[in-house]
Parts: C-alpha cells; structure tokens; sequence
C-alpha cells in the first residue's frame, strides 16, 4: 500500500471484500496531503454505525448480543493544509474516550483499538488513555471490564500491560520487507510465500478469561513486557499462536 489516501487501493477493497471493514488509521494513513475528509471517504463512508468523530477517526462499535463495545482511537491528527504530522491523543479524544466511549452498560466488557498506545514508552498523552482504562477496570460495581487493547506500528509482537494489568496485544506489520529494518534483520520475510505476512486472527474466550491470536504468516515473537531495547528481546518468531489472559476481578 502506499502511504496517504489511495483510491485505487480502497476500490480494490470493496471489491473483493463486500462486508464491513472498521479500521484504525495510523500515521501512513495520515501522509501530507491526505486529510481527515479523504479519509473518510476512504474508509468509512459504508459504516453507518460508528459513533463518534468521524473526520479524526476514532469511533465505537458494538455488538449487542455479547455486549462488547470495540472502541477505536486514532493517535495522530493534522490540520487541513498543514504538513506536520501531531502524534498524541488531544484533549478532546481523550474526554471522548473517558466519558462517552466508556459509558457503558455495568454488564457490558469493552476492547480499545488503536494504532499505538505503548512502544518502549507510552505515547504522548497515553498515559491519560492508560489513566481512564485502569481508572474504568477499578470501579467496583462493573461486572464488565475493558478486556485489552489491540495496536500494532512497533513492527514487532508483543503483550505488554498498564500499570493496572490490561494486557496491550501488539502485533507486528503485515510487509515482506521487514528483513530491510536493521533492527529486525533476522526476522526473514519471503515474498511469494506465507511467510510475507503476518496478521492474527483473535478468538476471545469469556469463560477461561483469554484471547487466542492465530498467527497467519511468520511466526509471531514471544515478547511478554520486554521491548526490543532489552537483551532478552525475542527477534525470531516461534508462536503460531499467542495465549493472552485477562483478569477483569
């Protein structure tokens, strides 16, 4: 894919995948001189069920016969006609997210989707996102609980946490040319085979308290709070699948 709003590439998706696609953008997405418009137009425009700002790209979802919420966040945000990239939840996703995302049915669990919240360090203002997910998981009278985060742009699998337990499930990048970033060398990407891609397919399980990720593709990393600045950092994936538990008392 290239980088921005690409056309072509959007009708390529519709035509071969005629169901709902909810997506969370990420920096790429957001290159000069594509806009929030552009965007939408691109990848939102057949979703008329999500709630939230549709022009900044954060948003929720819900399934009502489990009662899950899926709430998607965007961390990047640029004003029409101004080149630079903002990195960083503003103020206004993050009342957002706290008090109308959030507002939820007592019985109902929730999983946040982000492009990311956590690399070797919280983002800029993850920390207010991490605040009101811990925050959200510590009222006593909920039966449900915020169950994970889904994010991905480190190029690397990992489960990482905050500081009150919620795992942060981090998925590296589905390219073939991964093997060309010199940090990630010996994770070998072989186009024309399986092995170019990597994406998971996630089985939540309420009754076990745990997410399944199957790996399609390479093999996923076996990174469990250790970022790839430390020296027991896994660079060569082992997993074909990934068991994340949960705990929501």
């Amino acid at each position: 894919l290239k980088n921005g709003f690409d056309k072509d590439v959007h009708i390529l998706f519709r035509k071969y995948y005629k169901e709902k696609i909810y997506r969370a953008t990420g920096n790429h997405d957001w290159f000069y001189p594509t806009t929030g418009k552009n965007l939408y137009y691109a990848l939102d425009i057949y979703n008329n069920d999500q709630v939230g700002n549709p022009f900044m790209h954060y948003y929720y979802v819900e399934n009502v016969q489990q009662k899950i919420r899926y709430i998607v966040l965007d961390p990047f945000r640029r004003e029409e006609n101004n080149q630079t990239l903002t990195i960083g939840y503003d103020n206004d996703q993050i009342v957002w997210f706290s008090n109308v995302a959030l507002n939820v049915p007592d019985d109902w669990d929730v999983i946040v989707f982000t492009h990311f919240l956590r690399t070797t360090s919280l983002i800029t203002t993850g920390s207010e996102i991490e605040s009101a997910i811990d925050a959200f998981n510590a009222g006593t009278s909920r039966v449900g609980k915020i169950l994970a985060v889904f994010q991905g742009h480190t190029h690397w699998d990992g489960v990482y946490h905050t500081s009150g337990g919620v795992p942060v499930i981090t998925t590296t990048c589905d390219k073939y040319d991964i093997s060309n970033e010199p940090e990630l060398a010996l994770e070998v990407r072989t186009l024309g085979t399986i092995n170019e891609h990597a994406f998971d397919v996630v089985v939540l399980d309420r009754d076990t308290k745990k997410f399944t990720c199957v790996r399609i593709g390479a093999p996923a990393q076996d990174n469990v709070d250790i970022y790839r600045t430390d020296n027991n950092f896994e660079w060569v994936g082992s997993l074909e699948e990934r068991e994340v538990s949960y705990d929501t008392e």
